[in-house]
């Protein structure tokens, strides 16, 4: 996932967040749904970034471990 995905992912975890936040206080019959929705979209966005994280460390320590022992340093 490139920088730009991943700012997209950020941002798309805060919208789900606020709503998450505001339904909350909401009356609770409307409640339940909103927020259950809202929940699996946050939490489904924050595994993606999850994902992502390890995906880039792993490429960062192939990357960092092919330099010459000089450049390591």
């Amino acid at each position: 996932m490139n920088p730009e995905e991943t700012r997209d992912k950020h941002e798309e975890a805060k919208f789900f967040l606020r709503y998450l936040d505001e339904a909350q206080n909401l009356p609770q019959p409307d409640t339940q749904t909103l927020f259950r929705y809202s929940l699996s979209a946050f939490l489904g966005t924050a595994y993606s970034m999850q994902q992502a994280e390890k995906h880039y460390n792993k490429s960062f320590v192939e990357w960092f471990t092919a330099l010459p022992l000089a450049k390591q340093a």
